[in-house]
């Protein structure tokens, strides 16, 4: 009753610009507390927060009409539906609250952009400073094992860490943070998610940096992009090299124009001969060992995925239900010799699992809205650097969820990121204006869709301030009133 009292109780008592200050940095060690349990789970205050963002969905339900979170809706709903035919009903709600609390997380986010889109800054540079610590816990628990093992049984991993999860470490939830090669920091038991949301962190960083020349984010970016060596995940260290390459490609076709983009190819199997080097010669401690690695993963990957071929056939439709993944794959798991029964290591396997193939073409919608918002030209840098974040924050993500399980949208650190991010794109990748014949300008979808701002006398918005606001372009030709964005 306490968790639910301070979601409701909360949005009355810290106003919206401090729980969006709030939420984001919480996003890197959650924060347990005692207390704070639901239906016997420990509930963090990143979740207490992020779901006390429903008073500002009641005054702006518009928000949920934007396409991306339409989506997100309308997969929650098909996951409540999906509680009809699964055996786990707890984990289905756990995994519905997650992605409402997503949605609520968002709402807030553009509810303050609109209104004062640098409170949301504030929160990211927040963020990435506590990420500082998180990425040198990574370092130093690789680097001494030892020093892992005692942070995991001390009193303070529970701070930073579900309890249920920690019991389950040590019985019969083992995670490969105990392999003396992978690494997780503070607040993860495992180094393949502790890389996605390094990898996550660096994309957000550097187009952020860009968007509002905050230069030391380049620094957060770099001890991100440098930690995601000592997770020991395997795809995070192929990522590391092969997505930025293919992020600056993108990005130099985009300007140069349509005549350089048969560099395309070449840019792609330049990636390919990065990525077979990397399989062949780099390992994580001497010789070929991450080659073998590689083939191992790949090995147990594949026995997963090819019972869940055989189980599609079983129900296309409706899949297994929350819980029927782990009753049908337990033969398997005893004929292979694996110790536990182990996810589906795909999101959309995972998604068709639990909620049908309905799900799949909601995730699969979903994905393709953030890729087309991201890939558009946009004329504005920090339109430019908001949709390189979010697009290449998501797409790190997308990638590395096809052999993870962190799910469509992340884990409990990533949602808040993925969802702060998605606002400002929502708020700041809507501005534009447009000159009407008699020569008057015209501000359409100002602060994130309001197609009717006040408007001074000199055809400035209510709100704008009057410095950099006129500016002079097309040959001086004509005057144009562009949004100067502070």
């Amino acid at each position: 009753m306490l968790v639910i009292g301070l979601i409701v109780i909360l949005p009355f008592l810290v106003p919206c610009k401090w729980r969006v200050f709030l939420v984001l940095p919480l996003g890197v060690f959650q924060v347990y507390l005692p207390l704070l349990t639901l239906g016997g789970a420990p509930i963090s205050l990143a979740f207490i927060v992020g779901a006390s963002f429903w008073r500002e969905l009641a005054e702006k339900k518009a928000i949920l009409l934007s396409r991306p979170l339409f989506a997100i809706v309308v997969l929650a709903a098909i996951v409540l539906l999906s509680l009809l035919w699964s055996s786990d009903v707890r984990l289905g709600l756990a995994g519905f609250s997650q992605i409402m609390v997503f949605v609520l997380t968002a709402c807030g986010c553009v509810y303050q952009a609109r209104r004062d889109h640098r409170w949301v800054i504030r929160a990211f540079t927040a963020l990435f400073c506590l990420s500082v610590v998180q990425m040198a816990s990574v370092i130093v628990f690789r680097l001494n094992p030892d020093v892992k093992m005692v942070f995991l049984q001390s009193q303070i991993a529970k701070i930073f860490i579900n309890e249920n999860v920690l019991e389950a470490l040590f019985m019969e939830g083992r995670n490969n943070v105990f392999d003396v090669v992978k690494s997780g920091g503070f607040g993860f038991v495992n180094g393949n998610a502790a890389s996605a949301f390094a990898g996550l962190l660096v994309m957000a960083a550097i187009g952020l940096a860009s968007a509002y020349r905050k230069r030391s984010y380049y620094i957060f970016a770099f001890t991100a992009f440098g930690s995601i060596y000592f997770t020991g995940s395997k795809a995070g260290l192929i990522l590391m090299l092969a997505l930025p390459i293919v992020a600056f490609t993108l990005i130099y076709m985009r300007r140069t124009g349509r005549r350089y983009r048969m560099f395309l190819p070449l840019a792609m199997g330049l990636i390919g001969v990065v990525a077979f080097s990397m399989y062949e010669t780099v390992g994580l401690n001497s010789g070929n060992e991450f080659g073998g690695a590689v083939e191992d993963t790949t090995e147990v990957r594949l026995v997963m995925w090819n019972y869940a071929v055989s189980a599609f056939f079983g129900s296309p439709i409706l899949g297994q239900g929350f819980g029927g993944w782990q009753e049908g794959f337990a033969p398997y798991a005893n004929r292979y010799g694996f110790s536990q029964v182990l996810p589906p290591h795909n999101t959309f396997i995972y998604l068709w699992s639990q909620s049908g193939i309905l799900a799949v073409a909601v995730g699969v919608w979903f994905s393709a809205i953030l890729f087309k918002l991201s890939i558009r030209k946009y004329d504005d840098k920090e339109a430019r650097g908001v949709a390189f974040a979010l697009g290449f924050g998501f797409l790190w993500l997308t990638i590395q969820g096809m052999g993870e399980n962190f799910g469509l949208l992340g884990d409990n650190h990533m949602i808040p990121v993925l969802a702060g991010l998605l606002a400002l794109a929502l708020v700041r990748l809507k501005r534009k204006t447009k000159v009407v014949p008699h020569g008057k300008p015209t501000v359409e979808a100002w602060r994130g869709g309001d197609s009717n701002p006040t408007l001074h006398a000199d055809g400035r918005p209510e709100g704008l301030p009057r410095t950099g606001f006129l500016r002079s372009c097309d040959q001086g030709r004509r005057n144009v009133y562009a949004a100067s964005g502070d």
